[in-house]
This record gives structure tokens, C-alpha cells and sequence, in this order.
């Protein structure tokens, strides 16, 4: 029941039928004022969600302290005292999806970066304070830029070499610089998404539209496969833009990964609640059953990921002010994702004894057969989720 004031009209607004009380005694609608203040909407679907009287947060207690209580309460007909497993599991996943949003404390600044070497004969020059190292003329020159440069970015020793050589022996320019572009050659080939090393006959291709003559060139015996060839395509693309390097990529691709769980936990609940149905009796268990245990167990795992991603969010604030607390951070986190995975286990196979309710060793055989099927192919589902979101950069 909302807390809004009632209409001074004593007719439903729904079905015109006279409403002598609170709610029209026809069609059960709440004969209140029909527009309240935006921030209401908001506040109606929070409170529809959550059922702010107690039964949110008595259930999310439960939830992850008490398996399979809600199950069974649940099957048992006590359905007044917890949230129903379906509006639990969208609040929950609703949360899920928001939280890998949040911006991280740790931040790359940029300060202090100075300038940056372009390796290689095609450096573009409007990157700021960026510079070839055909530039460098003087020793004087090369040691200002590497004191200017962070760490993790220092010239490499190839580099300085040939700088160094160049700048020693300009009578050797053409040589130096025939050797140090077979270098970058190499440098370039590392950088790349892509590796054509089972496929040579590709190698010379830098873009898609080479790679797509290349491929019609060849015999069927020599072509590449169906299923490597938008693998190969897309990082051609990519790097042919330029969109981004190795490492950003690996970035992407987890970010692709973690980002995609709760997604594909939505289409996965009814292969996991047909893998419990394979196991158990088709006379004592219906199939309904085993989608209320799913769906119980799904909003565990989302509300313990949800959880993780928050602590996570909240130990990289200090890394703001002190860069170094990123090790203690990146421990705490790992060391609570361990424990979060063998809670999990530990979570289903306790559910599973009290809500099915066999024989110890039966129960844990059968836990343990289902866990492993169910991994195995969440994992594929997974993967083939986060392949085709890769494809689709």
C-alpha cells in the first residue's frame, strides 16, 4: 500500500466503479491521486523490488548464510516472510549489472610521462611531446629523455644502441638504419593482435582488404579454416586501426569476460535447473522445483559477485594517494575471490543435501556430478558469449 494521499472522487479511475474505501472493491486499484511527483516512480519501483519492511534484507541474510532455507520455505508454501525467488533474482542481477560500471580508485594520471619514443619509419609526429629516434642527435639529448621517462617506459637497449651508434658513426647511417628497421619489423609484428605463424601464406597481409585477396588467391587445401577466419579478420581490423595494442586488448577481453557473466547466467538458468532435473526422481521433483532452487542459488552467486565487485571498488580508493597500496589491494581482492568460489561449492553441495534430502554420500556423489557437468558448460557458454562480443569490438 503506497503512502500517497487519496482522491477527494469517490470513482475508480480504472474501471469507474464507486470506491467507498481505500482500494475500488471491483478491480482492487488504490483510489489515490494519479500524478504524484516524479522522484515517486523511482521510489515505487525501488520499494516494489526490495519490499522495504524487512523481508529484503531478512532474505539477503538468509541467502547467503542459510542454504537452501528459502528453498524449502518456499516449496513448502511459506511465501509471505521471504522475497519470491523471481523478483529477488532481477533486483540482484539488476545490481550486478550496474556495479562493474563503477569507476575504479586506481587511475593512470599521466603525470611525469615526459616523452615517448616512436619506434619505428611510419611514427606519427603529432603525439605530443613524442619523438623518433632518428631525432636524436646528441648524447646529451638521448640521456635527458631517459631520465624524463617513467620506468615502465624507458628506452629499450636496442634502441639506445643504435641511437647511440648512429650518433657515434654517422658514416654508417644507411647500414644502422637498414638493421634497426628490421627491428622495428619485428617490434611491429610483436605488438600485433594476430600471429600468422600456422598460416605463412597470410603473413604479408596489413589489411582486410590484402588479407581478402590473399584468401581468394589461394587453393581450398591452403585457405584458412571457417572458424579462424573472422579470429584473424577482426585483429587485422583492429590493427589496422589501431584501436588498440596487446595489452589493451587482453584488458578488453577480460573486461568482455567479467562483464558478461551475469548476462549469461540469465539464459543459463534453465540448462542448470534441467541438469537438476536429469539427476533426481521425475515422480518426487518437478521441473518447477529445481527452477526455484536455481533461481535461489543464481542470486547467491550474483549477490556474493556483486559483493566482491564492491570491496574490490572500495580497496582501490586509497591507491588514489598511495600508488603502492595496489599490491595489498590486488591480494585482499584475490584472496576474497578464492574464498568466494570454495563458499560457493560449499554453498551447493549444502543446499543440495537439505533440499533433496538423501543419503550423505549420495547426495555429495550426486552434487558433485552436477557441479561438474553445470561448470563445464557455463564455461562454454561463457566463452562463446565473450567471442562474440570480441567479434562484434
Amino acid at each position: 500500500m503506497s503512502k500517497l494521499k487519496l482522491r477527494e472522487e469517490k470513482n475508480c479511475l480504472n474501471c469507474g466503479t464507486e470506491v467507498t474505501d481505500r482500494f475500488c472493491p471491483h478491480c482492487g486499484q488504490e483510489n489515490i491521486i494519479n500524478r504524484p511527483s516524479f522522484s515517486y516512480l523511482f521510489k515505487e519501483f525501488f520499494n516494489s523490488l526490495v519490499h522495504f519492511d524487512g523481508h529484503f534484507w531478512t532474505t539477503i541474510r538468509v541467502l547467503l548464510f542459510k542454504p537452501g532455507f528459502l528453498v524449502n520455505n518456499y516449496l513448502e508454501g511459506k511465501r509471505k516472510s521471504f522475497v519470491p525467488p523471481v523478483k529477488l533474482y532481477i533486483f540482484v542481477s539488476l545490481v550486478a549489472f550496474l556495479l562493474p560500471g563503477l569507476p575504479s580508485g586506481s587511475t593512470d594520471s599521466g603525470e611525469n610521462e615526459g616523452y615517448t619514443i616512436n619506434i619505428g619509419e611510419d611514427s606519427d609526429q603529432d603525439a605530443g611531446d613524442s619523438i623518433n629516434p632518428k631525432d636524436i642527435e646528441s648524447l646529451a639529448l638521448l640521456d635527458s629523455i631517459q631520465n624524463a621517462l617513467p620506468a615502465d617506459k624507458k628506452i629499450d637497449p636496442k634502441t639506445i644502441e643504435y641511437i647511440n651508434e648512429r650518433i657515434s658513426h654517422p658514416e654508417k647511417k644507411d647500414s644502422l638504419d637498414k638493421a634497426y628497421a628490421e627491428y622495428v619489423e619485428d617490434f611491429n609484428a610483436s605488438k600485433s593482435l594476430i600471429y600468422f605463424d600456422n598460416y605463412p601464406e597470410y603473413k604479408a597481409a596489413k589489411t582486410i582488404r590484402e588479407f581478402d585477396s590473399i584468401h581468394n588467391s589461394l587453393p581450398k587445401s591452403k585457405r584458412m579454416g571457417w572458424m579462424m577466419l573472422p579470429f584473424y579478420k577482426k585483429g587485422i581490423e583492429l590493427n589496422e586501426n589501431k584501436e588498440m595494442t596487446n595489452d589493451e586488448f587482453a584488458r578488453r577481453f577480460q573486461e568482455s569476460f567479467v562483464h558478461n557473466f551475469p548476462r549469461v547466467l540469465i539464459f543459463y538458468l534453465p540448462v542448470f535447473a534441467f541438469v537438476l532435473w536429469v539427476f533426481h526422481g521425475k515422480k518426487k521433483w518437478k521441473f518447477y522445483d529445481h527452477g526455484i532452487f536455481t533461481l535461489y542459488f543464481f542470486s547467491f552467486l550474483l549477490m556474493l559477485i556483486s559483493l566482491w565487485i564492491l570491496i574490490d571498488r572500495l580497496l582501490s580508493i586509497p591507491e588514489i594517494w598511495f600508488p603502492n597500496f595496489a599490491k595489498v589491494s590486488g591480494f585482499i581482492t584475490a584472496l576474497l575471490m578464492v574464498a568466494c568460489v570454495f563458499y560457493s561449492i560449499f554453498y551447493f553441495f549444502r543446499s543440495h543435501s537439505r533440499i533433496y534430502k538423501e543419503s550423505k554420500l549420495v547426495s555429495r556423489l550426486k552434487s558433485f556430478l552436477i557441479l561438474s557437468v553445470n561448470i563445464w558448460l557455463f564455461f562454454f557458454m561463457l566463452l562463446g558469449f565473450t567471442i562474440l562480443t570480441f567479434l562484434m569490438m
